[in-house]
């Protein structure tokens, strides 16, 4: 049902330089990528860059065309600045917004009342 989650990141190399782009994180996150400012996704992302060598980096969510390769422990930090989960049909994007929905209503609600 899920395809994997893309995630925009902004990183700083060990020597300080910059890289700015997109990784694809396999596996189904669904709901890690709606809760902001993205707490949630940040063990999703690091326990995928603790697992790999080489973070591959995308221009695009998407496209693997054109890419660069990060030497995983050359990384200093990086921050999530959006992220992407492509769905097979718009119908089944819409059917996970609203149980998303339906699931924080629900747990707003054990929250308030609980």
């Amino acid at each position: 049902m899920k395809l994997d989650l893309w995630v925009r990141l902004n990183i700083t190399m060990a020597d300080d330089n910059k890289v700015s782009g997109w990784t694809q994180i396999y596996g189904k996150h669904e709901l890690a990528m709606y809760k902001k400012p993205f707490k949630s996704l940040k063990p999703i992302v690091n326990d995928h860059i603790e697992r790999i060598n080489w973070l591959t980096i995308c221009n695009r969510w998407g496209e693997t065309n054109q890419v660069i390769e990060l030497n995983t422990s050359k990384i200093k930090k990086y921050v999530i600045k959006e992220c992407v989960q492509p769905y097979d049909t718009e119908e089944e994007y819409y059917a996970i917004k609203e149980w998303y929905r339906n699931y924080m209503r629900r747990r707003t609600f054990l929250e308030n009342n609980g």
